[in-house]
């Protein structure tokens, strides 16, 4: 006959052997499932998280165009102009360029040649950089422009190196970064080019009036252009040195105005709509 002790027996050691590892086993799936869910969790805001306003390098040319004021001292020009203009740029990983044609109603009013009422600049400006990967850049360029006046034009053009920065604000939270805010600064440097003045504001053959135009032109974007924002606005300062203007083919003379030295300065205001 099986007593009370035996069955009490029998059911510890299934209770041991048995049932206790389907407990355990279950309580390993559920911990893994667990673990699974938290980690779906903590990756979930990666697939959600906000559109960034930070254009990641796009490949394609960007038309533009702007219009704003400008503002004057030096080189006998008048106090403020209008400026419009119309452009495009790239902005990619490695590349940036800008072509862009000006035109500004900015006319001399102390040039030496009496009245003066009418008169515009207009020009054709490119640069190339190369962007490394810190956000600075380095490249050249070349630029045309033409003045016209009531009683002649001069056109002139200039080489230019230069460079700038691509500043990004971010704001970091657990690794991820979002770019809330940028800016770009730019410095190109222009070198005396090729000038020339046609015969009616000229008395030097082949109408070669020079002034030796030279000098830095800085510009500040905000927001930076690598941002997708359609609209920038843009501070332009140019700083120029030059010399008398050249009026005759005597070398004495010559050398005289040669060495009287003048500098102008520009700023230009302006707001660019890009498409």
């Amino acid at each position: 006959m099986i007593t009370s002790r035996q069955i009490r027996s029998v059911l510890l050691i299934f209770g041991t052997f048995g049932v206790a590892p389907f407990i355990n086993a279950q309580g390993i799936s559920d911990a893994t499932k667990d673990a699974q869910g938290a980690q779906a969790i903590i990756t979930e805001p990666d697939k959600t998280e906000a559109h960034d306003s930070y254009q990641n390098h796009v490949k394609y040319p960007q038309p533009y165009i702007y219009g704003g004021l400008g503002l004057s001292r030096g080189a006998g020009y008048g106090l403020a102009s209008a400026n419009i203009g119309v452009g495009l740029m790239v902005n990619t990983q490695h590349f940036i360029s800008d072509a862009v044609a000006t035109y500004d109603n900015g006319h001399k009013v102390a040039d030496g040649t009496g009245n003066n009422p009418q008169g515009h600049d207009r020009g054709l400006a490119t640069n190339a950089y190369y962007k490394f990967p810190a956000g600075l850049f380095l490249g050249a360029g070349a630029s045309w422009s033409q003045l016209s006046t009531t009683h002649y034009s001069k056109q002139a053009w200039h080489p230019s190196v230069g460079g700038g920065f691509d500043y990004l604000g971010k704001k970091c939270v657990a690794q991820r970064c979002h770019v809330r805010w940028s800016l770009r600064t730019q410095f190109d440097y222009l070198f005396i080019g090729s000038e020339h003045v046609d015969r009616q504001g000229c008395s030097v053959a082949n109408g070669q009036c020079t002034n030796g135009v030279q000098g830095v032109k800085l510009r500040f974007y905000l927001p930076s252009p690598v941002s997708n924002s359609h609209f920038i606005f843009r501070e332009m300062l140019g700083i120029y040195d030059s010399h008398a203007t050249v009026t005759s083919t005597d070398p004495r003379l010559t050398a005289e105005q040669i060495g009287q030295r003048s500098r102008a300065v520009f700023l230009e205001y302006t707001l660019l709509y890009r498409f």
